[in-house]
């Protein structure tokens, strides 16, 4: 950590910046996941950890500092970071006041699937900008792909003829091209 606040203060960053809720949030993955700090056992078996691409530094630098300096070992073994989700032209953020959330969407009547589908219509690595339409849109598709699936369990599955391991087999494509899942979609 006081290495990440030292370069931190050399790249012009607020050295509280360096410090603000790593120590927290490595506790807390510790209490958990019943993690007791013992630096001869593998504390973290962590195989996915991520946030937003403005929490790469300093945040996920010191948290991966003070985590594999104090256990010597990997922390995560991958890292996912989002692009940022922007409502009106700003980030959206709790700060801002600005926040669309799910249980909101949900009291409006949109079903989870919609709020799924709308998030699955974007990369998840690219910004971009939320507006009303897309959940829209996001209910419109799971409607859509709930009376599909009614309508083949009513006839017994697929129509005959259709072969779905092409499908299949666009579906693995585009998830093992870096989770895309407009294309999936």
């Amino acid at each position: 950590a006081l290495t990440n606040a030292v370069v931190a203060g050399t790249r012009g960053i607020d050295i509280q910046a360096a410090f603000n809720g790593d120590i927290e949030q490595n506790d807390i993955v510790g209490t958990t996941f019943g993690v007791r700090w013992n630096a001869s056992a593998r504390l973290f078996d962590n195989d996915i950890h991520g946030g937003g691409t403005d929490l790469i530094f300093p945040h996920h630098e010191s948290e991966i500092a003070q985590s594999e300096g104090f256990t010597r070992q990997p922390f995560v073994r991958v890292w996912m970071h989002v692009g940022m989700l922007c409502y009106q032209g700003e980030k959206m953020s709790k700060s801002l006041g600005n926040l669309v959330l799910a249980p909101k969407l949900l009291d409006e009547g949109y079903s989870p699937d919609a709020i799924k589908l709308c998030l699955f219509s974007h990369r998840y690595r690219e910004a971009w900008d939320y507006v009303d339409s897309a959940i829209v849109a996001g209910q419109e598709l799971a409607d859509l792909l709930k009376e599909a699936a009614r309508d083949a369990d009513g006839a017994g599955g697929a129509p005959s003829g259709i072969d779905t391991a092409d499908f299949r087999a666009r579906f693995d494509a585009a998830m093992d091209d870096d989770l895309d899942t407009p294309s999936v979609l």
